[in-house]
């Protein structure tokens, strides 16, 4: 696959590269140099993303769960998603999901801590506003 020029697949190396507003959806980025890249309103929505470097970009790598779950957080449309094995919500809908099912253990409580981590971010960042 190629976008704006640029190969995207595992391991690319996607340094600096604009990739503003790419359908990326179900793109094989494991391992991808995504170093600086420019994401802003990507759709990310079912991309793999496992141990790709997203540092210096609008993603918030929201690390591994103990079961091996990688969690990320980007924003589309002024909303905050999470991305988690196949999974993809809102922030909202990922918190209903996850207390659903895991509500009250251990992978649930670690579950809520991790995505407290990827909102708290996101906030700093100032990629998503309000309290």
């Amino acid at each position: 696959m190629e976008i704006n020029g640029y190969k995207i697949g595992p391991g690319a190396d996607l340094y600096r590269a604009n990739l503003e507003g790419a359908d990326l959806y179900r793109a094989d980025l494991e391992g991808a140099n995504l170093y600086r890249a420019d994401l802003e309103g990507a759709n990310l929505e079912g991309a793999d993303l496992e141990g790709a470097n997203l540092a210096c970009t609008c993603l918030v790598d929201g690390g591994q769960r103990s079961d091996g779950y990688r969690f990320v957080g980007w924003v589309r449309n002024g909303v905050l998603q999470i991305r988690a094995g196949c999974r993809d919500f809102s922030i909202t809908e990922a918190r209903k999901h996850w207390q659903e099912t895991r509500g009250g253990t251990p992978l649930g409580s670690e579950t809520m801590a991790i995505l407290d981590h990827i909102e708290a971010v996101a906030r700093t960042r100032e990629l998503i506003k309000g309290e």
